[in-house]
């Protein structure tokens, strides 16, 4: 992440909870399984990724973490969300103004 000029050194998980939905204005799913999730135990309707990016569907391949290649994916992760962010951006503005 350094060589990418991302500073993670304040990066911590944080757990899901019901305060999330009042926190923030939009929550994402990056796959199925995380929007299924909130479905489930939480019986709300969020986006996946993709479907806000590109209006598809799909999920966002998230390397697994044991893989060789784990570090190799998750920069190739990090730069798929960097040249979609504008997008995403530009997409969730437009669907406020509908």
């Amino acid at each position: 992440m350094n060589e990418m000029n991302i500073d993670t050194a304040d990066f911590k998980r944080t757990l899901f909870d019901e305060d999330h939905f009042n926190e923030y204005d939009i929550i994402i799913a990056m796959s199925e399984l995380h929007r299924d999730y909130i479905k489930e135990y939480y019986n709300r309707e969020i986006p996946l990724f993709n479907e806000v990016y590109r209006g598809q569907k799909t999920a966002v391949n998230i390397g697994a973490p044991d893989s060789e290649d784990f570090e190799e994916q998750m920069k190739k992760l990090i730069q798929y969300f960097y040249e979609a962010t504008p997008r995403i951006l530009h997409n969730l503005e437009q669907k406020t103004t509908l």
